[in-house]
């Protein structure tokens, strides 16, 4: 029988314990999952339990830059806790420009995809594996735990901060062991495939390169299975959140495209400038596509006849010679 709590007993959290539980219980939800709730909440609390202790790492270079509007800090506010705080993408930029902790792109570009597909779930529909979550687990788990190593003292840590950190290092140990149990079951699938001429691409699902383009894909690693542009979709979402999201606040096109190489309506753009197919699993590397300044398609650059393509501009010169 769990221990009461008398109605008298005044209980609370550290904002590090805090997000040090919530991790905790994210990592036992997802692990020992039956149904899709507990897979639901554990993505839910592992999401915020993240956000909570890179506040934490903020909070202790300067109070006031956890305030979503730092130059609005007050202290009064902040001794109440009654104020908005910086969200997730916030905390990542001034930890990156304020302090001297290291994350890289790599590292900050995992995070913000998983805090995307948190944010999904709790404000939208989801359609998610177990085996998918626990192979996204794995990466933003090793990054969190390596976070918690580098930029905190842990001799100062509390006796529950202690005992919650060796319970979350216990199930990065269980997601990994299953994360390569799983990728040796399925490598002679993966040979098979290359033989074939067919390269695995990222799976917007697990993130495991484990995906088989075409114009239906499937995922050996995860079994997420769907049309090529269902898939480009997802991945734009998963894997490009964040910069899809802060490029369309600057105006520009949605990435996804039809392909030059396929006609199928599944290319995405990439942020190295390039772009990927997932029917044809065909990738152009920066610069040997261009988009169109009038149908806003990619094409050969070779073609273009100043912003046009040459498609474009063939149509153009037909109207104009008409």
């Amino acid at each position: 029988m769990k221990p009461q709590i008398s109605v008298s007993e005044v209980v609370g959290y550290s904002l590090l314990e805090n997000g040090l539980d919530f991790i905790a219980s994210g990592v036992d939800s997802i692990s020992s999952a039956s149904d899709k709730r507990a897979l639901k909440y554990g993505v839910l609390h592992l999401g915020a339990g993240i956000e909570l202790v890179l506040k934490e790492r903020l909070r202790l270079e300067d109070w006031r830059q956890i305030f979503s509007r730092s130059e609005k800090a007050d202290e009064r506010l902040y001794e109440a806790c009654a104020f908005q705080s910086v969200n997730l993408e916030q905390c990542l930029d001034r930890l990156c420009k304020l302090t001297d902790v290291d994350l890289d792109d790599c590292a900050c570009g995992k995070l913000k995809a998983y805090y995307d597909r948190r944010n999904r779930i709790q404000h939208f529909r989801f359609t998610d594996s177990k085996e998918a979550i626990e192979a996204a687990t794995v990466d933003v788990l090793g990054i969190v735990l390596d976070f918690v190593g580098r930029e905190f003292d842990q001799s100062a840590f509390t006796v529950q901060e202690t005992t919650l950190i060796d319970h979350v290092r216990a199930g990065l140990n269980d997601f990994r062991r299953f994360a390569l149990e799983r990728m040796a079951a399925v490598e002679p699938e993966l040979a098979n495939w290359q033989k074939e001429g067919t390269d695995p691409l990222q799976c917007p699902s697990c993130l495991q390169r484990t995906l088989k383009p075409d114009v239906d894909v499937e995922c050996a690693f995860c079994g997420y299975r769907s049309d090529a542009e269902g898939a480009a979709i997802l991945y734009l979402g998963n894997v490009l959140g964040e910069t899809l999201m802060s490029a369309w606040k600057d105006g520009n096109d949605y990435p996804l495209y039809w392909c030059p190489n396929c006609v199928n309506n599944a290319l995405v753009g990439l942020d190295s400038g390039g772009f990927l197919c997932f029917a044809c699993g065909f990738e152009y590397e920066h610069g040997e596509l261009r988009l169109c300044g009038f149908c806003r398609g990619p094409s050969d650059p070779d073609g273009f006849v100043g912003d046009m393509c040459e498609d474009c501009y063939s149509g153009y010169a037909a109207r104009d010679n008409s």
